[in-house]
């Protein structure tokens, strides 16, 4: 099965980028962009979409393949700014 890819010049991809990048990832197809008609680069769909993950259920996701540190971390001094107020 031929399938028709769509090409967009250089100067109208630049001027609609958004509303192209919307187009390919709802219709799934790509576009070629051109410069004075030959093929530049090509704009298409990811290949998987992943739902987006907070922070904590990242880290939750971490421990479970790593897990908890066994030994305290050496951590170097903290250096103390004598010139800064100290707080409350």
């Amino acid at each position: 099965m031929l399938r028709f890819v769509r090409s967009v010049g250089l100067f109208e991809a630049k001027a609609k980028l958004s509303e192209l990048c919307e187009r390919v990832a709802r219709d799934e197809q790509p576009i070629v962009i051109t410069r004075r008609g030959k093929p530049l680069v090509r704009l298409e769909p990811a290949a998987e979409r992943r739902e987006a993950t907070s922070v904590w259920s990242a880290r939750e996701a971490f421990l479970e393949v790593e897990g908890w540190p066994s030994e305290e971390l050496d951590l170097p001094p903290r250096k103390v700014d004598r010139r800064r107020r100290a707080l409350g």
